[in-house]
């Protein structure tokens, strides 16, 4: 995916390219079966702008986990935990080679001949996945809104043998489905050889797939709910010792731990890319358009707790500046 970035800034940088930058975002056509882009040829920078843009969104939920938190407002931390992980979500499947658009223009053919830009019609796709190709070509498909859809992108990314399953996915993991196994073990076996259940406890492979819509799933429990999911709950209940608080503070502990690791090592790929880029002016220009286009929240970047990520977040911002 760098190397498509890469090269997409190079053609943008030569002295005869003509880009539509007085648009700020991609322009689809075609049908939704049969999308198309006459941007494919420098489309990495498009997925640069959508990464960069939604790690720039999470910014202030991560603030806000944090400060919730402590505070014990358990639910909203967990809500917003979970909001600044899907942003860092959005930003990894960018840079990923699998960037998503819900803002575009689509191009269509007018009755009269003419050729024309018009925005999302209702018929047409309401968000479009970039899903960059072996050969280092773009391809485009519809998709919903659907969160679980969302993280079920990520089946795509890890199933890759070239990529490496982040440790805070299996930390998250190993908390959800804490005590879960593989298959009934029973009693008398559990007591004969107590290493039995170690060996046969489940691993994040072989449920991925609950796994991720159990992330999504966690939203609407701390938004509309107001309860987390703690897998220790039913015992502490059981031992008399949970009230309605200290059942989720497990969960809302670990989500906050689970997103700013999340935004942490997007935030350091994005480091890692830019570092190599030098776009010429007109370029950069457009690219903080597209970034800051419609108004963002302004990033609370000084209220990082972290101080390593704080300082990616600042050469981030100084990047776009220069």
């Amino acid at each position: 995916m760098a190397t498509n970035i890469r090269k997409a800034i190079d053609r943008l940088n030569a002295p005869d390219a003509t880009p539509s930058f007085e648009l700020m975002w991609p322009v689809f056509g075609g049908t939704r079966d049969n999308i198309t882009c006459t941007q494919s040829d420098y489309f990495g920078f498009y997925a640069l702008s959508s990464a960069i843009k939604s790690l720039l969104r999470g910014i202030n939920f991560i603030v806000a986990s944090q400060s919730t938190l402590e505070s014990g407002l358990l639910a909203p931390s967990i809500g917003l935990s979970y909001t600044g992980a899907f942003h860092s979500l959005m930003s990894f499947l960018a840079l990923e080679g699998r960037p998503h658009f819900e803002s575009f223009g689509w191009a269509r053919k007018q009755s009269d001949g003419n050729s024309g830009v018009v925005k999302k019609p209702p018929e047409l796709p309401t968000m479009v996945a970039a899903i960059l190709k072996v050969n280092n070509r773009w391809s485009f498909e519809c998709r919903t809104r659907s969160h679980k859809a969302r993280w079920r992108e990520l089946l795509q990314v890890f199933g890759k043998r070239s990529c490496t399953i982040p440790e805070y996915y299996r930390r998250l993991f190993n908390y959800m489905f804490w005590g879960r196994q593989k298959e009934r073990i029973p009693v008398i076996d559990a007591l004969k050889n107590p290493g039995i259940l170690r060996a046969n406890r489940l691993q994040l492979e072989d449920a991925m797939d609950e796994f991720l819509d159990r992330i999504a799933d966690v939203r609407h429990a701390a938004l509309y709910r107001a309860f987390g999911e703690d897998p220790r709950v039913v015992e502490a209940i059981w031992n008399k010792e949970a009230t309605s608080s200290s059942g989720i503070e497990g969960q809302a502990i670990e989500f906050c731990s689970f997103s700013e690791a999340m935004f942490a090592h997007v935030s350091s790929d994005v480091v890692g890319l830019i570092s190599s880029l030098n776009p010429k002016a007109s370029v950069r220009n457009a690219l903080r358009v597209g970034i800051y286009f419609p108004g963002l929240d302004t990033p609370r970047v000084d209220d990082v707790s972290s101080e390593a990520l704080r300082s990616q977040l600042w050469r981030i911002d100084t990047w776009l500046k220069q």
